[in-house]
């Protein structure tokens, strides 16, 4: 009798086992869900449906619920089909015992579809006005990856939702005069609620930005981002203006610029609710050569230095410009060489400070006077 209850107690062990295993691996086919999933997602729009041929149920062993796996999922938005490669609902354990719709989290995978096209799937699970926002950032451009929309207790949606995936070829909206163009990126989400975005390619300015990358982090009321844009290229006084304008940056003493420019830019902000940039900071650094720089008259200098000219030519520059002081002051190191013609070249090594508060400059350094003429006043 002992032999025969052990044995039976081995393979009811190894049914339950292989049942587990069959669940978690193959799943069951089932029609148990299909009606009410089908009018929750139609509930919330009325220009929405959600369309699937059957569905599947796998056991999550990792989070001890249940998967549902839509087979073959597209939504229809006013008549505009969109195929998505997954869409997974998981449910309470019990859900399946009660047949109530507890679900705990969405997870929908898409292939390269049109990002307004996209946005007008967000309508279905995110609020309207980040999802208004959205549709204003986003001008064009495809998307592709995974949304994680998590639920409340309650069925409403929660915060912690998040994007995983690439953005191809897009063109974003920043702000009036902040475009970005041609941008493709990779965005991973981690599970402190941070992202890292690599940018593949893009530019903003016509300025090239590969290899930039961006890290958010999603806190209660703001979200925390810090920035590396690398930007190459060649740079104007139109591009330059609008940049500095971003930054800050005081360039009322200069007329015009032109030249190539590698630069490292390192921007921290934050983001509201509402979308408003709060707390910005910044640093940058890089190296130029061939800028041709044109600055306002200063007669002050020609009193000393007859040949210098306002149009001059800057070579091998090496460039750094941060804030300082609790970012009351911002500081511009500033080193290499400058022509004001094939005979006239000098190499400098200056330092501007600029405060904020009062508006006033401090320049200090050094330049060479080689194969130039300079002319000292009588002392009174």
């Amino acid at each position: 009798m002992r032999n025969f209850f052990f044995k039976f107690f081995i393979l009811i062990l190894i049914s339950i086992i292989s049942a587990v295993i069959y669940l978690s691996y193959f799943g069951i086919e089932t029609d148990r869900f299909d009606g009410l999933i089908k009018s929750k997602a139609n509930e919330v729009n009325q220009h929405v449906k959600l369309e699937f041929k059957k569905t599947k149920i796998h056991l999550n062993l990792k989070e001890l619920n249940l998967a549902v796996k839509l087979q073959n999922p597209k939504i229809l938005i006013k008549k505009n089909e969109i195929n998505l490669s997954i869409i997974d609902l998981f449910l309470a354990l019990k859900s399946f015992i009660t047949s109530d719709f507890l679900l705990q989290r969405a997870e929908i995978a898409f292939f390269k579809n049109d990002i307004k096209d996209l946005v007008k799937i967000s309508n279905i699970f995110l609020p309207k006005f980040f999802n208004k926002k959205l549709n204003k950032i986003f001008s064009s451009g495809n998307l592709q990856g995974e949304f994680v929309i998590p639920f409340n207790s309650d069925g409403s949606i929660g915060k912690n939702y998040g994007f995983s995936g690439k953005v191809i070829d897009a063109t974003i909206n920043l702000k009036k005069d902040l475009v970005l163009k041609n941008l493709s990126t990779e965005i991973n989400k981690y599970e402190d609620e941070s992202y890292k975005i690599l940018i593949k390619k893009g530019s903003i300015f016509d300025l090239e930005l590969s290899e930039s990358k961006i890290n958010l982090v999603r806190k209660n009321k703001e979200t925390e981002i810090k920035s590396i844009i690398k930007t190459k290229g060649k740079f104007t006084f139109k591009k330059i203006k609008k940049i500095f304008i971003l930054l800050n940056f005081n360039i009322s003493g200069l007329k015009d610029i032109n030249g190539i420019a590698d630069l490292n830019t390192i921007i921290d902000f934050n983001i509201d609710k509402n979308f408003r940039i709060k707390n910005i900071s910044y640093s940058s650094n890089g190296v130029a050569d061939n800028l041709t720089l044109e600055t306002k008259e200063l007669n002050f200098l020609k009193k000393y230095l007859p040949l210098y000219r306002s149009k001059i030519t800057l070579i091998d520059i090496k460039y750094d410009l941060k804030p300082i002081r609790s970012k009351s002051t911002q500081k511009l190191i500033l080193s290499g060489g400058a022509c004001y013609n094939e005979n006239s070249c000098h190499v400098f090594d200056l330092e501007h400070l600029y405060h904020f508060k009062n508006k006033s400059n401090k320049i200090k350094g050094s330049f060479s006077l080689k194969n130039d003429e300079v002319l000292i006043p009588s002392l009174n």
